[in-house]
């Protein structure tokens, strides 16, 4: 039997070009097992703290982590403003100006930000 988390996480992986909010993933989750919109936000707590999720600020959508980070990555999305299509790359923060940048800064910890990028994808 499948724990919540697992189904949280597949339900986010079988929508993996769209981001889905808490309650979208709530309304997918109830076709499978009735359970309360607190329990979607513990699972989606949990993968998000053992980096299997990314949780976009812009939208307030989650979406699956495509790759295992290091701690000399920085997790990007680019995210498409029209349809919500998105990718998500990591960029090497020695490398990346920004991050570069930020990395300066002395009261904030840094060990695990990412960026968003709002764009216009190609189809749109």
């Amino acid at each position: 039997m499948l724990t919540n988390d697992r189904i949280v996480l597949k339900i986010l992986k079988n929508n993996r070009k769209r981001p889905l909010s808490a309650y979208d993933v709530l309304d997918k989750f109830l076709r499978i097992k009735r359970v309360q919109p607190a329990t979607v936000y513990r699972s989606l707590r949990n993968l998000l703290d053992q980096n299997l999720v990314l949780r976009l600020n812009v939208s307030k959508k989650y979406i699956v982590s495509s790759e295992p980070r290091n701690e000399n990555e920085v997790s990007t999305i680019v995210l498409c403003k029209n349809c919500n299509e998105y990718e998500e790359i990591n960029i090497n923060k020695n490398k990346m100006s920004l991050a570069y940048n930020i990395l300066d800064l002395q009261n904030f910890d840094l060990n695990n930000f990412s960026v968003e990028i709002i764009s216009k994808c190609k189809k749109c």
